[in-house]
């Protein structure tokens, strides 16, 4: 199962976002569901972010307050659950990971 995400994940990161968005943003939506696996989790945040960076709008959305208490809750929970103190993830820390996060869920509201 974890092989199966892992080359749907693949896939995806080689694929253009910008060539058909609307169905790329459910293919990320339907795959973050069903989980990120551990040894790509690092390479996947890093794509889904790469736009926002080269644009230099990621300090900007990831220091942006999210308007949803649910979801920055859902954020902080995840963070501390996918990043425990010996996971070697690639991510400093579960703060790296919540700016990660907060900074995609704000430029991409409908995924969340």
């Amino acid at each position: 199962m974890e092989e199966q995400k892992t080359k749907e994940w693949k896939l995806l990161l080689g694929s253009s976002v910008d060539r058909d968005k609307r169905r790329s943003l459910r293919s990320i939506r339907k795959l973050a569901e069903s989980g990120i696996p551990e040894k790509i989790r690092p390479e996947v945040y890093g794509w889904l972010l790469e736009p926002e960076r080269r644009l230099g709008n990621y300090a900007k959305l990831a220091s942006t307050k999210i308007d949803s208490e649910e979801i920055t809750y859902t954020i902080s929970a995840d963070a501390v659950r996918a990043l425990p103190e010996n996971a070697h993830s690639g991510l400093q820390s579960s703060d790296t990971l919540k700016r990660i996060l907060t900074a995609y869920a704000n430029h991409c509201p409908e995924v969340g």
